[in-house]
């Protein structure tokens, strides 16, 4: 198959950490350049590049868009916060990452970073699950909501962060309006697993042992496409959700 790509292939391909994170600082404004990090789901197509994004593009994905215009830089997130933004204040002075071990190892050298004892405790002992959704291991660090987007002004070297009210709500599982929503929700995803298996065979779907990667599953059998074109990938051992999954 021509779209597999080769083992000689891959020894070409090289990871460059500088160009898939960032740090922005307040010394550094005139040097940010305009990208999208990650990927945008954007009518129904994969985006990587910020050129090809609509003005009015939508949340899905795991990206970080930064926009540096004439005066103003924007940063925003997807829905989700997939890679998160982080934020480190000190009197004036601010940096932003989209790597919490990146802006850690960028501001290390210059400013004292204190550990976060705590949320450290709370961490570990709690499955790899925290009890805060701002705090980091670090107390001088923040996490970003994931409904805020940052504005610097490179004049005044300021930052805003608003807030967007994506209006999230709950509807009655049997309700004319939870059943539209969910119509909606079901036709957008297999109109989109369609285009892309369109473009390509190499689709994978994983299969974790879990409700949510069924839910996904559903979607490429409603979709309509030969699933014997695409790659699924399960686990199979004792664990009665894997036995399961494999079975499927």
């Amino acid at each position: 198959m021509e779209n597999v790509i080769k083992n000689n292939d891959l020894q070409n391909v090289k990871f460059d950490i500088n160009s898939e994170f960032f740090v922005i600082d307040a010394n550094n404004l005139e040097k940010v350049s305009s990208k999208l990090y990650g990927f945008c789901l954007d009518n129904s197509h994969i985006v990587l590049d910020i050129k090809d994004l609509h003005k009015d593009f939508g949340n899905e994905g795991a990206y970080v868009y930064v926009k540096n215009d004439d005066n103003i830089i924007t940063v925003k997130q997807d829905f989700v916060g997939c890679y998160g933004i982080y934020i480190f204040r000190q009197d004036d002075y601010f940096a932003i990452s989209n790597s919490f071990m990146y802006l850690v190892d960028y501001l290390k050298k210059n400013y004292k970073l204190t550990f976060n004892k705590d949320y450290a405790n709370a961490f570990l002992s709690s499955n790899l699950e925290t009890f805060s959704c701002q705090e980091t291991i670090i107390n001088e660090i923040v996490v970003l909501e994931r409904n805020a987007i940052i504005k610097i002004n490179k004049a005044k070297r300021s930052m805003e962060i608003i807030h967007k009210n994506y209006q999230e709500n709950s509807l009655e599982p049997d309700s004319k309006e939870f059943f539209a929503s969910l119509d909606m929700w079901y036709f957008k995803w297999t109109k989109f697993i369609r285009n892309l298996k369109k473009k390509t065979n190499n689709v994978m779907v994983d299969l974790t042992g879990g409700f949510d990667s069924r839910i996904t599953f559903l979607l490429f059998l409603g979709a309509n496409i030969n699933l014997d074109e695409i790659f699924i990938n399960s686990i199979n051992d004792n664990l009665y959700t894997h036995k399961k999954d494999y079975e499927i």
